[in-house]
C-alpha cells in the first residue's frame, strides 16, 4: 500500500506571490457560538458553509491555495479534487468555496477530512 502526503508550498516561483491568501470572508458568526462549538476537526458541519478567499494581485491561482484561514483541510480546485477522488480518502467533505483572483471569481473546495491515527496505532505494542 502507497501512501501520499500533501503539502502547499511557500515557493514563490510556484504560487506568485507567500502568502496567496490577501483574506476571506469567513462568516463571523463562525467564531460566535453555537457555531464555533460545531466546527471541529473531526466532524463535519451540518449547515451550508461558503465563502470568498481573495488572493493576493501576485498570486499564482493553483491547484492548492496556501495559507487559508480555514481550521482544517485544504482549499482545493476542481481538477485536485477529481484526483483525490480516485485513491481511498479517509471520512472527507467537499464544501463549495469562492476563489477571487484578479476580480474573477473561481470555484474551489474547502476539502475537510479527518482521521482517528488511534484507529491505526497498537497503543499495547507501542512504547515512548
Amino acid at each position: 500500500m502507497k501512501y501520499y502526503t500533501i503539502i502547499t508550498s511557500t515557493n514563490e516561483s510556484i504560487i506568485g506571490k507567500y502568502p496567496q491568501v490577501k483574506t476571506d470572508t469567513k462568516p463571523f458568526e463562525w467564531l460566535l457560538p453555537p457555531l464555533n462549538e460545531k466546527i471541529l476537526y473531526n466532524s463535519f458541519l451540518d449547515f451550508d458553509t461558503y465563502f470568498d478567499i481573495i488572493l493576493e494581485d501576485g498570486a499564482n491561482l493553483t491547484d492548492i491555495i496556501e495559507r487559508v484561514a480555514v481550521s482544517w483541510g485544504i482549499i482545493i480546485n476542481d481538477k485536485f479534487k477529481n484526483l483525490l477522488n480516485q485513491f481511498k480518502l479517509p471520512p472527507h467533505k467537499f464544501y463549495p468555496i469562492n476563489v477571487i483572483h484578479k476580480n474573477i471569481n473561481y470555484q474551489y473546495y474547502w476539502f475537510h477530512f479527518y482521521d482517528n491515527i488511534f484507529d491505526y496505532i497498537d497503543l499495547t505494542k507501542s512504547t515512548l
